[in-house]
């Protein structure tokens, strides 16, 4: 059993690599599908700020219209809230 359990180390690691880059690809995935989504709802030319803190308020809503269109598990998804405090560092819209 200890022996077996050695020689499966190697095998193991590159397993956990492997899942890792997965993991990794479907954070990018979402990522890029959700500032996309955003983008898409944002305006053209007047009332940018006011959007930017309504589409902020609503992320939870735009994760699940993300999830449904693309077919993407829910698990996917980081936790909003995280997800909206990195967002409005990045915008500047808490200022």
């Amino acid at each position: 059993m200890f022996c077996r359990d050695l020689r499966d180390i190697p095998k193991n690691a590159a397993v956990r690599r492997v899942n890792e880059l997965v993991k990794r690809a479907r954070t990018a995935k979402v990522h890029s599908l959700v500032c996309a989504c955003l983008r898409k709802m944002m305006p053209g030319m007047f009332g940018k700020e006011k959007k930017q803190k309504e589409l902020l308020q609503n992320l939870e809503i735009i994760f699940q219209a993300v999830a449904q269109e693309h077919g993407i598990s829910p698990g996917d998804f980081p936790d909003a809230d995280v997800y909206r405090e990195k967002l409005t560092r990045w915008t500047g819209t808490g200022r």
